[in-house]
């Protein structure tokens, strides 16, 4: 009993730090969106950070805590909330792992380069993080120990680390349940743009919650240093267990957070003294939480809750070149290919010309990317694990005398079987989730199968000998090139050629909607084992020449943090494209040596490594998209330059005293709740509205119809303020709200009831309702008037029907009136009896002064209600009037989407 005690004592300790860092991975999650893949980066930032300030500045330990509680921490996470992650709020899982795995490289790298520069140009002598295997923490030092017994003894660090992991959970459970700040926070993860619609100012609100998610992060990391070296492969180990604990909460729930924390910690220890059968497994204790991870992410996929009112697509990036002849697109790409193949042949010595022989055999591991994230439009993490199986594949069967060629084929479908295990996931998963769970099974690999003896050859690994093929002598650098350029363009067509395939269509059609692919016949299933098998066969031919370029490899050369790495290089270059892969390939290559010819410290490369976060930040197709679409605004300016274009009209700048046209609407008067003049938008270089002229008065409806593709979805998010608008100006009233933002707009009284219904789907009605009306009395008259809402205030907003959810989105403005109300199709998918009740509740709005502009597609039930009319194609208003005048030849056009004449 008493060995019992010890060992879950003793592993209630590090499950207690696992539970501080699964509590900030949930809070930052559930409040910004994204999975902090830098949270053990940042941990050892700050807590390096202290060791400094103590250690080698003598400041007492308080003073070093609250330094950088109060300090460092937040506004590291103010930093990378401005820098990084709020430019990344609407990018996909994609790159936001990417971010977070650059700056997991770049932070501790960026510490410890400003400790080196503090002491170079001050002179402070501030001691170096390497070999600190027990620094202080802000627990007593010396620690104090009691004996409970024999064999169970406990120290005041192991209390602190337990007292301490419980209290922070409890404050920011707290926090993120019983808060208006915390309820800010998850209605911004759960709809970004309506929350911006419902007056939250989700700017400050991300900030907020990544000055919080650092400080917990920073906190962890000096409470757990005793206990770890002060290294970040040791905070990043910690936090790969660590993330297992955050996957079985499901990413929301703090309390589950802490205890799977605890069970995996215990657990842990337990296997290590009980479960003797492990240790005939090499690696199995190790691989452990790792195997939680996995079952834990399946679980998940087993949530079946309805979470309707939402649709997630990947959608495809925008191409900036459309405009170009095809040789012109493609002369860049060739000069570049010249220059480096008579680089390569001519020019380049020894040194350069096995680095570039290396960038092109990365070349071909990255294309293996291109296919299962960009074309397949799903996150794996564990090419580095097929990158090994198949290095190793073939080395075990050239050591048995197998021919080049065949161990080659061996170690390609070595690749393959693995890839295809791998794809079991993604039968269920997809996401963040698919991204954790191929991250799991590669740790498994590394832990389990990479060492086994018989397939890993030991530590001393597998020796390759270049072979000769036919005339051909790989051992020459020259040579190896040649053929690895060959393998490239023949990799490249033939993902060319797969891509405007069946299998390519079928491949984008899951990753746009995998149940819209199914009713077209397209198996889902079926489509992600082509998409990972054929990536994994990439990897595995791209293992194969790694290996051969390298002369060999061990278990330990390609683990699988080096896979996150190879995928945030793909990513800053342009994951989609076969020129980012390779030209990622070269770079990955070449830069290390470029940057020790200008700086000595071999910690900027890492640095530079995590200003690439920053940069996709700002563009999260990559950098040759970014360059892409800077060259095509430079031509659009040229060619509009050279275009006459019309005299603009002295109205233009004075808004006020502008007539509008005549029968549209009279100029801008007080009495107006919104008011738009000379609207024009546009997404990316394409216009999509035209001089849009409209206003609503109080206490009127204003229908405004069109077809599907009109135009009026765009209009609505252009007034909401999520769209940015070229021209034009909007008035509430009598403020110009042209330039504010949509929070600031909502609070000024525009509020948009949006096409997909105006609810936060995982916040419960209570919450909903909370969101936008913050008075307990007003919530109160909000149940009084919907009383089917007040018997379902505890239930998840998604799981309401359409009719429940579409009263859910109006309640509130009914109780809570704002000016001017615009209903983008409040009728769509309604049976006709919620539909009817949906327009009395926009009757009764327009009777206590409420301005309505209504959306519509299907018009006669608005046309009975409305007060004025308009009619909008392809991104004009075309007439406007009384809603008697409209004929039944008009409807039956804008129904068609023909021309309807003034």
């Amino acid at each position: 009993m008493n060995e019992f005690l010890a060992l879950a004592l003793t592993g209630a300790v590090s499950g207690a730090v696992y539970s501080l860092i699964a509590a900030g991975l949930v809070l930052t999650h559930s409040t910004s969106g994204t999975f902090n893949f830098a949270f053990g980066a940042i941990a050892f930032c700050v807590a390096f950070t202290f060791f400094e300030l103590h250690s080698g500045l003598h400041y007492p330990v308080w003073v070093s805590a609250l330094i950088c509680l109060l300090g460092v921490g937040p506004l590291l996470g103010l930093a990378l909330d401005l820098l990084v992650f709020r430019g990344l709020a609407a990018a996909d899982d994609t790159a936001k792992v990417v971010a977070t795995i650059g700056l997991s490289i770049a932070l501790p790298a960026l510490a410890v380069w400003l400790s080196e520069r503090l002491n170079s140009w001050f002179d402070l002598k501030l001691p170096s993080a390497d070999n600190v295997v027990f620094p202080v923490g802000i627990g007593p030092s010396p620690k104090k120990t009691w004996h409970l017994s024999n064999s169970i003894i406990v120290d005041s660090t192991q209390i602190l680390i337990l007292a301490c992991a419980a209290g922070v959970a409890l404050l920011l459970w707290v926090l993120q349940k019983h808060t208006a700040l915390g309820l800010r926070m998850r209605a911004t993860v759960d709809r970004r743009g309506l929350a911006e619609m419902r007056g939250i100012d989700i700017g400050r609100t991300s900030t907020i919650a990544w000055m919080l998610g650092v400080t917990v992060a920073g906190f962890t990391g000096i409470l757990a240093a005793p206990i770890l070296a002060l290294a970040p492969g040791s905070y990043t180990s910690i936090f790969f267990v660590a993330a297992a604990a955050a996957v079985i909460a499901r990413l929301r729930s703090l309390p589950i957070a802490l205890l799977a924390g605890l069970a995996i910690g215990i657990g842990q220890n337990l296997a290590v003294g009980y479960a003797t059968f492990t240790q005939n497994v090499v690696g199995l204790g190790t691989a452990v939480p790792f195997i939680f991870l996995f079952a834990g992410l399946l679980a998940m996929s087993r949530d079946r809750s309805r979470i309707a009112g939402v649709a997630a697509a990947s959608p495809s990036p925008p191409s900036f070149v459309d405009d170009l002849p095809m040789w012109r697109r493609r002369l860049p790409w060739a000069v570049a290919a010249v220059l480096l193949a008579g680089y390569t042949m001519f020019l380049a010595d020894a040194l350069w010309l096995g680095l570039v022989v290396a960038g092109l055999a990365l070349g071909v591991v990255f294309l293996s990317l291109v296919v299962v994230c960009g074309i397949g439009g799903m996150v794996s993490l564990a090419q580095a694990a097929l990158v090994t199986v198949s290095g190793l594949t073939a080395g075990l069967l050239i050591s048995h005398g197998a021919p080049f060629l065949v161990a080659a084929v061996g170690g390609i479908l070595a690749a393959v079987t693995l890839g295809l295990l791998l794809a079991l996931p993604a039968m269920r998963l997809g996401g963040l989730a698919l991204a954790l769970a191929t991250l799991a099974l590669a740790l498994v690999s590394d832990s389990i199968l990479f060492q086994w003896t018989r397939l890993s050859n030991g530590p001393l690994g597998w020796t390759y000998t270049r072979p000769k093929i036919g005339f051909i002598d790989l051992a020459d650098d020259r040579s190896m090139a040649v053929a690895l350029a060959v393998v490239l363009v023949v990799v490249s067509w033939l993902m060319h050629n797969l891509q405007h395939s069946a299998s390519g269509r079928a491949m984008l059609a899951v990753r746009s909607s995998a149940v819209a692919a199914s009713t077209a016949g397209v198996s889902s299933v079926r489509t992600k084992l082509v998409v990972f098998g054929v990536s994994s066969a990439i990897a595995g031919l791209g293992g194969v020449l790694l290996s051969t370029v390298n002369l060999g490899l061990t278990f330990q050369s390609y683990q699988a943090p080096l896979g996150l790495t190879w995928l945030a290089a793909v990513v800053l270059f342009g994951i989609r494209r076969v020129e980012g892969a390779i030209l990622a390939g070269l770079v990955v290559s070449l830069a290390p040596q470029l940057l020790s010819m200008v700086t000595s410290s071999t910690r900027v490369p890492d640095i530079l490594f995590g200003l690439g976060a920053v940069a996709l930040a700002r563009n999260p197709d990559g950098a040759i998209a970014d360059m892409s679409e800077k060259l095509a605004r430079g031509r659009s300016r040229r060619r509009a330059a050279r275009r006459p274009g019309p005299v603009p009209s002295p109205s233009a700048t004075v808004v006020r005293e502008r007539v509008a046209p005549a029968g549209v609407a009279g100029p801008i008067h007080d009495s107006a709740a919104l008011s738009v003049r000379s609207l024009s938008a546009r997404y990316g270089l394409v216009p999509v509205l035209h001089d849009i002229d409209l206003t609503v008065r109080p206490g009127s409806i204003f229908a405004l119809l069109g077809s599907n593709g009109a135009g009026k979805s765009t209009l609505c998010s252009v007034l909401s303020g999520l769209h940015r608008q070229t021209t034009g100006t909007i008035h509430v009233e009598d403020a110009d709200v042209s330039g504010w933002g949509a929070d600031e707009r909502s609070r000024q009284g525009l509020v948009i009831a949006p096409e997909s219904r105006g609810i936060f789907p995982r916040l419960t009605v209570e919450e909903n309702v909370a969101v936008w009306v913050h008075n307990g009395a007003q919530r109160r008259e909000v149940y009084d008037r919907f009383p089917s809402l007040a018997a379902r205030k505890k239930v998840a907003a998604g799981s309401l029907s359409g009719g429940e959810q579409q009263m859910l989105a109006l309640a509130p403005v009914v109780v809570r009136k704002p000016v001017v109300l615009v209903a983008d199709e409040p009728s769509l998918g309604l049976a006709p009896r919620i539909a009817g009740e949906v327009m009395q509740t926009l009757i009764s709005l327009r009777d206590a002064g409420v301005g309505i502009l209504i959306v519509e597609e299907r018009p006669r039930r608005v046309l009975e209600v409305a007060d004025e009319v308009a009619f909008l194609e392809l991104g004009r208003i075309t007439w406007h009037g009384h809603p008697s005048d409209v004929s039944d030849d008009m409807l039956t056009a804008n129904v068609l989407g023909a021309s309807i004449s003034r």
